[in-house]
């Protein structure tokens, strides 16, 4: 395991430009039951700090909502692709949303069907709630370990 400082002491080393993307949970703050008690030490907010002073483009990828991001980040200047990146916000004010309204989910849904048919551990469920406020389907793998 690399400490911060090793981290940017091979960022500062490297003959092209490098960017890093970096998960909340489980990367950049610890894994909790309550995902309410999550926090990001300060040894790693000043680290993020450092980075971007010395323009190494940082990024963050969660599936937490960009409140709960900002907050864990303590409002560092980072873009952050919120929703497992269906919502990218670039600065406090500039963001880009994905389009997926040019999907046709009956055809996804039948060539899904399709394909993992003849597999077995897979089904198609659909959820109560999800993302879009429509009823969607889910892929679900069944655990075949014996």
């Amino acid at each position: 395991m690399h400490t911060p400082q090793h981290i940017i002491e091979i960022c500062q080393q490297q003959q092209r430009q490098l960017s890093l993307f970096l998960d909340l949970d489980g990367t950049l703050a610890d894994f909790q039951l309550d995902p309410q008690h999550s926090f990001i030490p300060t040894s790693t907010l000043n680290t993020l700090a450092e980075l971007l002073q010395l323009g190494i483009p940082v990024s963050v990828v969660t599936g937490r909502s960009i409140k709960m991001a900002r907050q864990l980040l303590q409002h560092l200047p980072l873009p952050i692709a919120e929703l497992h990146g269906l919502q990218i916000w670039w600065n406090s004010t500039k963001k880009l949303q994905l389009d997926l309204s040019h999907i046709n989910y009956k055809q996804l849904r039948a060539d899904l069907r399709y394909r993992l048919g003849s597999q077995s551990g897979f089904e198609i469920i659909r959820p109560i709630n999800n993302l879009f406020d429509r009823q969607s389907d889910v892929l679900k793998r069944h655990n075949t370990d014996v």
